[in-house]
């Protein structure tokens, strides 16, 4: 299974690589979903393995992301904002107050 994962991560198609970060969330490894997704600027994807996960550091994690690569700030904290704590939002929305 890791070598057919493998041959998905490197295919030249887009949907093939969406496939291996599709089997990972399913198999609940959702830190290399999140990779596979973010290299090939799925963050839709990105998004919603982070909600299903559930898991407040790789959702803080994916918004620092955001924050200092894309920008997608309002679009994670409806997504996947229940699993960040409220502190760490707070944070953000102070933060992006003053930035801009």
């Amino acid at each position: 299974m890791c070598l057919f994962l493998d041959q998905l991560e490197k295919h030249e198609l887009l949907e093939m690589r969406r496939i291996a970060a599709y089997i990972y969330k399913k198999a609940a490894r959702w830190k290399q979903s999140i990779a596979l997704s973010k290299k090939d600027n799925m963050y839709k994807d990105c998004m919603e393995t982070c909600s299903q996960s559930g898991d407040r550091e790789l959702s803080e994690d994916l918004l620092v992301y955001f924050i200092e690569q894309v920008c997608f700030i309002k679009p994670v904290l409806l997504t996947a904002g229940s699993s960040v704590k409220p502190t760490a939002k707070s944070l953000v929305i102070y933060l992006l107050c003053f930035a801009f």
